[in-house]
Formats: structure tokens, sequence, C-alpha cells
């Protein structure tokens, strides 16, 4: 997007490590967003930023991502759709 040509798998991964932490924002929110099956909102911020946190340090996987996102209170207690939620019978 930026007019920067890559040469290869070699080029995007300098291009995607001199540009670090804008990839780890943009990787963070959109794997958020798809897990949680929903917009990222504002009160996801805190949730955000522990996430990227644990990618600064030099152990953190993948495995870390998906670990601190299905911990999260926001995929733990999902709100029901009007459709999924239950109805008391009469």
């Amino acid at each position: 997007h930026d007019g920067v040509e890559l040469a290869g798998a070699a080029g995007l991964r300098r291009y995607l490590a001199a540009r670090q932490d804008e990839f780890f924002r943009h990787f963070t929110r959109k794997l958020l967003g798809y897990a949680l099956g929903r917009a990222v909102l504002p009160g996801d911020q805190a949730l955000l930023d522990e996430m990227r946190a644990s990618l600064a340090t030099s152990s953190a996987t993948f495995a870390t991502l998906a670990e601190a996102i299905v911990a999260s209170p926001q995929f733990t207690h999902r709100r029901a759709s009007p459709a999924q939620s239950v109805t008391a019978f009469p």
C-alpha cells in the first residue's frame, strides 16, 4: 500500500521487521476480531495491549496470543444474539 516493492519472502520479512509495531497492532486486532466473531470495540483495548506486550517478549508464540484470547472475558462471556437466546416456556 505504500509503494515499496518486495523481493520475495526475504523482502517481505525485512519489510515486516522494520514495521514490527504496526504489524503487531494490526495482527492482534484482526486476530481478536476473528476469534470473537465481531468488530473490535474500544473496551477490547486492554486485551489488545496485553497481547501486543506478550509479542514483545522473545518467547512469544501464536499459542501465547490464542491463550490470551480464550482466557479473556470477551471470549468466555459472549453475549447471546436474539436468535440464540433461550425463551421461557409459558
